[in-house]
């Protein structure tokens, strides 16, 4: 009889301990907020002037059906598309620095958590050639398992002004 209070008060307090424990792990996630995900836009920018899509792809779903805009062509269907199709555009250049601009905007619903900014950079081409280019970024992330991860991605610059 002692020895079943001593077996039923030890798994009601493994219960315990665990809901505890789950709960906090639940907060905590709840709780992941905008500064997160702009760290998360830094981080990604940063994997980016390694001008190797593989040094990125940790930051994106790998699904088929995810679709990503860039640069250049219309659109990338799933990564490895997108994986392939980028090296096309990063090919030209030798080095590139991203700055995030202080206009990023997070938005969290639930899994779906979607961001905007914009962004300049110093690039400079092969041939030697030095570049500034400015453009907007956009993008959702989805919760999958303990990550999240880039869903979608709108990353472009607008077309020059010409004067009247």
């Amino acid at each position: 009889m002692r020895s079943n209070r001593l077996v039923s008060l030890s798994l009601l307090g493994a219960i315990v301990l665990g809901r505890v424990v789950f709960a906090g792990a639940k907060e905590k996630s709840a709780n992941v907020g905008a500064s997160y995900f702009q760290s998360l836009m830094r981080q990604q920018l940063t994997a980016w002037e390694k001008l190797d899509p593989a040094q990125a792809a940790k930051f994106y779903d790998q699904d088929a059906g995810d679709v990503f805009f860039d640069l250049a062509p219309m659109k990338y269907d799933g990564w490895k598309d997108y994986d392939a199709g980028v090296k096309k555009t990063l090919a030209p250049f030798s080095s590139v620095k991203f700055i995030l601009g202080d206009d990023v905007k997070v938005h969290r619903h639930g899994a779906l958590t979607w961001a905007t900014a914009t962004w300049t950079a110093d690039a400079v081409t092969k041939a030697g050639e030095k570049q500034r280019l400015a453009g907007r970024w956009t993008l959702v992330w989805e919760k999958r398992g303990r990550r999240w991860l880039v869903v979608h991605e709108h990353f472009s610059m607008p077309i020059p002004q010409t004067a009247p």
